[in-house]
């Protein structure tokens, strides 16, 4: 019999018992991914619940995750096929069937139990492969399964089974029971170093201890009701392993789970052990590979020992010794760190996988990010002073988008964050809150993004220190420490090594000019461009810095497409997100917004000139409006104030506007007080005293400019109005220039 068939059978018996998750983590057993994780569930007859221990079993799922995504994908292929399974399928049991059957009434339906019965294994090993709380509590609630089991039970005498029988018989109860994963990881922390090594490379080694620990946990039948129905029911340990051989027969891909499951196995039993220097001058740092419990030499054990992130680049040597590398740690820079990762470089299919990966920091240092409150007290007040050296349009925008922010409803607004959280839910601990993990990333992120000028140092301690968030944190980042100010970090950055998005984001501003900046103020798209570019810069690490929550986010599988399609969801639910987004840029860049005014003939206008980093923004696209003031100040649409001959003097505040034409929304670039003074009144006579009494024609011009004014302001105010009457306006004209002329009706 050659060692893939062992290992398919070996698959079936867990199959048959429960098709258990540790065969599948460690035989060939395509069950192979057997997965972890299941809660207790009530027994019949009043008999108490058995309580499964799964610790080991969340860890074996986290190990699993951590490892290579080539290998998740054949675990997943697994999983797929034996999705696939059909009630046609159960003649896999017939080995054991045949046992069993002797022992049910006449009055059953036997191939209906068998069917059922082999559905219920199925769905548990596809729940322990990828183990969701609402699945196994379908599994608990199926009728079907439920009716099987009890029949099956009854026939050996015993309380029903149920679910966490078959959990309890693989994984045990963390005390005297120790279950099959319990017995095996037992006898491999009695295991040499030596033996720890054939452990990790040779199929068979490992196929043949499972084989020996599932059949003495088989024989405890007053320890385990799965072993004690199987014993009543007179199945045979042979028989289960040749129903396994009828199993594996019809998977393809259960070999190929192998060695991810078995890796997997390793790497959840894995710890790095540290030796410090004797001397507090020597910062060399030496590392002990510890495998259940066996120290691992590399020289009896293949492994790369190697630097793969980090805020810092680490002084790393590998070493053929019982140590399997040290790191020389400065004795002045204490915030060193690094994730550092041990390659098993041959494993059972002769493929590199990680054993063990973590963030290695400078013990003189300390677990505290290095985000620093005084610098974003700097960063935010230099943007407040921009918007309020501005227009205040801007800063009214900030502030409204701020508390839109600030308003988002975490009861009924959680959905925003899917495109990132599908991508991380799957891959969390079963033991994790799932729904509390999603709440606490949506009220930080909420939090963080309604900062402004009035947030507190001590605001920001308490952001930092909040549990729930910290919490959360750690759920994605089992490398080490991490807390919420490494996520202000990866927002707003350091002002050191780490630009943050906001950094990138501004870098991109740098050095463009008026005609290059004009356009983003235009487009609402191409300042979300920028924003995505500076999204990219640092997820990627493109900036040369080291994110733990970037690290963690890229690790669960969420791309930049993942996060910005969540970022896009947020922002289209903050109606005043285009007008802010645009007042930040003009903030960004308003040291370089100049604006100049040229007087016309007998100051009568000004003509507004506006150049934006160094070039000239053409009047004639912009927007111009006259916000108060005077009702004799005429704008015009290319951006020149004016007022009649026969005005002294006018006073007006004019705002000069860009249209988004992607959001509709326009854009004030500034506002700007003007005043005209008239320089040429004359008198009845002719002469130049500025009394305002001139000719009786420019008496005549000066009345009708005066009318044409009043009619334009009309126009303005009232356009509505004076296009569903036109004779009103052809009324007020007569009836200005009978006053002004004395003209009679006549």
């Amino acid at each position: 019999m050659n060692t893939l068939n062992i290992g398919k059978r070996i698959r079936l018996i867990l199959c048959s018992i429960t098709l258990a998750l540790l065969v599948s983590l460690l035989g060939e057993i395509a069950d192979g991914n057997l997965r972890f994780g299941s809660l207790p569930t009530a027994k019949a007859a009043g008999e108490a619940v058995s309580k499964a221990s799964l610790s080991q079993l969340f860890a074996l799922h986290d190990a699993l995750n951590a490892g290579e995504p080539a290998d998740r994908l054949a675990v997943s292929a697994l999983r797929a096929e034996l999705s696939g399974l059909t009630s046609e399928d159960a003649s896999v049991l017939d080995p054991i069937w045949e046992t069993i059957r002797l022992k049910l009434p006449a009055s059953v339906d036997q191939e209906a139990v068998k069917s059922q019965f082999f559905l219920f294994l199925r769905d548990m090993e596809l729940y322990l492969l990828q183990p969701q709380t609402e699945f196994l509590n379908e599994i608990r609630s199926n009728s079907d399964y439920k009716s099987a089991l009890q029949i099956l039970s009854s026939a050996a005498g015993q309380p029903y089974l149920t679910a966490d029988d078959f959990l309890l018989f693989q994984l045990g109860d963390g005390g005297t029971r120790l279950g099959v994963e319990g017995t095996l990881r037992k006898k491999l922390y009695e295991l040499s170093p030596f033996e720890i090594n054939t452990f990790m490379q040779d199929k068979q080694t490992v196929l043949d201890l499972y084989n020996q620990k599932r059949q003495e946990v088989l024989g405890q039948a007053e320890s385990y009701q799965v072993s004690r129905v199987l014993r009543n029911l007179g199945v045979k340990p042979a028989k289960v392993q040749e129903a396994a051989d009828r199993l594996s027969s019809r998977l393809q891909t259960d070999d190929r789970a192998f060695a991810p499951l078995a890796v997997a196995y390793i790497r959840s039993n894995t710890t790095l052990t540290v030796s410090y220097p004797r001397f507090p001058s020597d910062g060399t740092v030496r590392y002990v590979l510890n495998v259940f419990g066996a120290y691992v030499s590399p020289q009896i054990t293949k492994l790369n020992f190697s630097q793969v992130a980090g805020r810092t680049k680490l002084d790393l040597f590998e070493m053929q010794t019982d140590y399997v590398g040290s790191i020389v740690f400065s004795q002045d820079t204490i915030d060193e760190s690094g994730i550092v990762q041990l390659k098993l470089l041959h494993s059972y299919d002769q493929q590199p996988r990680i054993i063990y990966e973590k963030e290695l920091r400078n013990p003189k240092g300390n677990d505290v990010s290095p985000f620093g409150a005084d610098f974003f007290m700097e960063q935010t007040k230099s943007l407040y002073d921009g918007l309020t050296a501005g227009n205040p349009v801007w800063l009214l925008s900030v502030r409204d988008m701020n508390s839109e922010v600030a308003a988002l409803d975490g009861s009924s607004q959680l959905q925003i964050i899917d495109p990132v959280w599908s991508k991380i839910a799957p891959r969390l601990n079963a033991s994790v809150d799932k729904e509390a993990v999603k709440l606490a990333l949506f009220q930080m992120m909420k939090e963080a993004g309604s900062f402004d000028d009035a947030t507190t140092a001590e605001a920001l301690q308490v952001f930092a220190q909040n549990k729930a968030y910290n919490t959360a944190l750690q759920s994605l980042y089992p490398y080490g420490y991490i807390d919420a100010n490494d996520f202000l970090l990866f927002l707003l950055g350091d002002g050191k090594n780490l630009k943050g998005i906001k950094g990138a984001w501004q870098e991109q501003l740098t050095g463009l000019n008026g005609e290059q900046a004009i356009p983003y103020l235009q487009d609402q798209k191409k300042r979300d461009s920028l924003l995505y570019s500076a999204i990219q810069t640092v997820n990627n690490g493109m900036d040369g810095g080291f994110y733990r929550f970037g690290y963690a986010l890229g690790k669960l599988g969420v791309t930049v497409d993942d996060f910005w399609a969540a970022t896009q969801n947020i922002l289209s639910a903050l109606p005043s997100y285009p007008a802010a987004s645009g007042a930040k840029l003009l903030a960004q860049l308003h040291p370089q917004l100049n604006v100049s005014l040229s007087p016309g003939d007998d100051g009568l206008s000004q003509r507004f000139s506006v150049r934006l980093a160094g070039s000239p923004v053409p009047n004639s696209m912009l927007t111009w409006t006259k916000l108060s003031g005077s009702g004799e100040v005429l704008v015009s649409a290319d951006g020149v104030a004016s007022i009649p001959r026969n005005v002294n003097e006018g006073t007006a505040l004019i705002q000069a506007s860009i249209a988004d034409s992607s959001s509709g929304v326009s854009i004030a670039l500034f506002q700007q007080e003007v005043t005209l003074t008239n320089e040429n009144d004359v008198d009845g006579n002719g002469n130049g005293n500025g009394n305002g009494n001139g000719s009786y024609l420019d008496q005549i011009l000066g009345q009708i400019s005066t009318g044409l004014v009043s009619i334009l302001a009309a126009l303005q105010n009232k356009l509505l109005d004076i296009i569903q009457n036109p004779l009103k306006v052809l009324e007020t004209i007569l009836l200005f220039l009978r006053n002004s002329t004395g003209m009679t009706s006549d």
